[in-house]
């Protein structure tokens, strides 16, 4: 059975030599470096690449004066991906989606709340300027793209942290966010 390493990208995975080519070039060597070894090991072991679940990897690529740059990628088997009119590999039948964590355990635990709630459905609630500033930290989060609103943590949840003292009459917002996969 071939396995290949494929990236997470919105609106589709992508096979790595096609999603590679398609970043800045400082990245490109150490994406490709973190896919062989995810290819030929089945790990990787540096300390910018953490294992998450669903044998999922997260990568940050580092370098003196950018922003550091998250990548997602896993092994797929080659006869599980499909082509899609862009000519980019996802999954077969599975989509994921990004949602928001419910805070309240407890109401969870009885059944009188749900665990997740639909980002557009979370940012509903919110006055507009709060609103702006969280889906664009949710687009960030979508896209890999870095940013200080948000961190990856080692279980693949996500930490939304928004402070934004000097916006209107200051920003702070707090939520937990996870990706599933539906399908």
């Amino acid at each position: 059975m071939k396995m290949q390493v494929v990236f997470e990208q919105n609106p589709s995975d992508c096979e790595s030599a096609e999603y590679i080519k398609n970043q800045a070039e400082w990245q490109r060597s150490t994406l490709t470096s973190f896919a062989a070894e995810l290819l030929d090991r089945g790990r990787i072991e540096h300390s910018d690449a953490r294992k998450l679940e669903n044998g999922h990897w997260s990568l940050w690529v580092r370098r003196e004066g950018q922003e550091p740059v998250n990548h997602i990628c896993y092994l797929a088997r080659e006869d599980h991906v499909s082509t899609t009119p862009a000519n980019r590999p996802q999954p077969e039948n599975h989509r994921r989606r990004l949602v928001i964590l419910n805070s309240d355990l407890h109401a969870v635990s009885i059944g009188r709340a749900d665990e997740y709630s639909d980002i557009e459905a979370y940012a509903q609630h919110m006055d507009k300027i709060t609103r702006d500033l969280f889906l664009t930290a949710i687009e960030a989060i979508q896209n890999g793209r870095a940013s200080v609103d948000y961190t990856v943590n080692s279980d693949s949840t996500v930490s939304i942290h928004i402070n934004r003292p000097d916006v209107a009459y200051g920003v702070h917002l707090h939520a937990s966010a996870k990706w599933i996969t539906e399908g």
